[in-house]
């Protein structure tokens, strides 16, 4: 074979591999461009999730200080003094131009509370008229609704409105009704990094008490003139009245102690309690009418274990009685305490209709003997008002010389005293619709005395 063509066949079949070295460069200038986007993209984001971060702190804070804002307000208003203000507007003539409330002196609201003998409330009464108050924190809150500061913050109130319940007697000035209170917050106020947050609170408002507690006496209307007691009937105790046109000055208190301050009459909204439901009673325990004379319990009555209020469980003799009618010298003794042994038990009278223990007659709670855990409150009369066993309205009546020592709730019924003496009328609690002057009577006397509750069965 020819040398040169041999070497030229080797020359012509060898091929020098494919360059790459002017694709590398490229390539690598690619993956840095890549890499520098991703490191680029993941600083963005972090510090998006920083600021994001921050922000939400920062509102988190904001809307802590209006929280806190609300619940100073809200403990503000339920201050026992300053109940009433729960069912007022803070303001109902706004001006957001010069950030003022332009309220005139007889408008009802916060801003107004200074002026609050020239208000008209819509509620008839004087009685239901909120008490005098000097709480500036409130007049000042409601007149510029300006900036306070707390540690959380700042916060502000932005507006308080009520809305009464008028389809159950609800109006400016008393429950029931629902509160809408709005509360801004804000952290770094008016600087670059600031937050705010805005919360809105619904408080329903219910008929709330203006401060009146247990009494003996409990009337949800007055007698003639506005007068909670009529006639020649003294009270000698704090009295509770529902009607909003109740004379609660002590001056117009006949013949009352209250007249001189020892004993105090005020308006409540709170309801009277409720009747326990009537109960189904053995026929040793049930009377048509409960007339003659008698010592109860008797002999073969039937009793029951009750637990009171305070957990004392105490053996209880319920009755069940369509009436009461004692006549002529009738006297009905009822015992809660054995002579004897001095155990002590109740006993519970569920009346359907009338109950008249009026003239010579007496209906006695009392105790001879070991005493020591006798109450008068442990004889309990409770009135249903029935129609067919009652007056309209139903009535009690009790004896000018009979002092009837018990806890009384009859919610529907008038009471008057009818008959002569200067000792008649009840020791203990009496809550009934009104008192009425039955005749020319002489005294009508009540006594606060801890109740101790009523029971429930076991």
């Amino acid at each position: 074979m020819n040398p040169h063509k041999f070497f030229r066949f080797i020359i012509l079949s060898y091929r020098r591999p494919a360059d790459n070295g002017g694709f590398a460069l490229p390539m690598a200038i690619m993956v840095g461009l890549v890499l520098t986007i991703i490191a680029v993209v993941i600083m963005q984001r972090s510090m998006f999730q920083q600021n994001n971060s921050t922000s939400k702190a920062a509102t988190d804070q904001a809307q802590n200080a209006a929280e806190a804002g609300i619940t100073k307000l809200i403990n503000l208003m339920n201050t026992p003094a300053n109940r009433f203000i729960a069912a007022l507007p803070d303001c109902q003539n706004w001006n957001s131009g010069s950030s003022t409330c332009s309220d005139t002196d007889s408008t009802p609201s916060w801003h107004n509370l200074p002026n609050l003998g020239s208000w008209t409330i819509t509620t008839p009464g004087a009685a239901c008229q909120p008490r005098v108050t000097t709480t500036t924190d409130i007049t000042a809150t409601a007149s510029n609704r300006a900036w306070k500061t707390l540690p959380q913050g700042e916060f502000r109130l932005v507006s308080y409105q009520y809305t009464p319940d008028t389809a159950n007697g609800g109006a400016i000035g008393l429950g029931p009704g629902t509160g809408t209170l709005v509360m801004e917050g804000a952290i770094n106020r008016n600087a670059a990094n600031e937050a705010r947050s805005r919360l809105e609170v619904k408080i329903p408002i219910t008929r709330l008490p203006n401060n009146a507690s247990v009494s003996s006496l409990w009337v949800t209307e007055t007698a003639t003139g506005n007068e909670i007691v009529a006639g020649n009937q003294d009270v000698y105790s704090d009295i509770i009245v529902n009607d909003c046109n109740a004379s609660v000055d002590p001056a117009d208190f006949p013949n009352s102690e209250v007249a001189i301050g020892t004993y105090e009459a005020m308006y409540s909204n709170v309801p009277q309690p409720d009747l326990p439901p009537y109960p189904a009673c053995p026929a040793s325990n049930t009377f048509a009418t409960l007339s003659g004379s008698m010592t109860l319990p008797r002999s073969g009555d039937t009793s029951t274990n009750m637990t009171l209020n305070d957990g004392t469980t105490l053996p209880a003799y319920v009755y069940c009685i369509n009436k009461i009618a004692l006549g002529g010298n009738d006297t009905v003794n009822v015992k809660t305490v054995n002579p004897t042994t001095g155990q002590r038990f109740l006993v519970m009278m569920h009346v359907k209709g009338d109950m008249n223990v009026s003239g010579n007659t007496h209906l006695n709670h009392s105790c001879s003997g070991t005493c020591t855990n006798y109450k008068p409150t442990d004889l309990n009369i409770f009135g249903y008002g029935e129609a067919a066993h009652s007056s309209s309205p139903p009535r009690i009546l009790a004896s000018g010389g009979n002092n009837i020592e018990a806890f009384i709730l009859a919610p529907d019924y008038v009471y008057g005293v009818n008959g002569g003496g200067n000792d008649g009328g009840v020791t203990g609690s009496l809550i009934i619709k009104k008192v009425i002057n039955s005749s020319s009577s002489n005294q009508m006397r009540h006594f606060w005395i801890n109740l101790g509750g009523t029971g429930k069965h076991h």
